[in-house]
């Protein structure tokens, strides 16, 4: 049980360093603010979400 824990910490860790790579990219191709690219990600879901209120 234990090493799987650290088996699943340890993929958690590597997805977590992929996503951080591909936002870096993001980042560089438009530009911007961490906040910047955190809004363009998130305003479609929150408009949607509000739209289903």
């Amino acid at each position: 049980m234990r090493l799987s824990r650290i088996t699943d910490f340890s993929y958690l860790l590597e997805k977590l360093r992929r996503i951080r790579l591909d936002l870096q990219r993001i980042q560089a191709h438009y530009g911007g603010t961490l906040d910047d690219l955190i809004v363009l990600l998130t305003e479609p879901l929150a408009e949607e979400a509000y739209e289903n209120l």
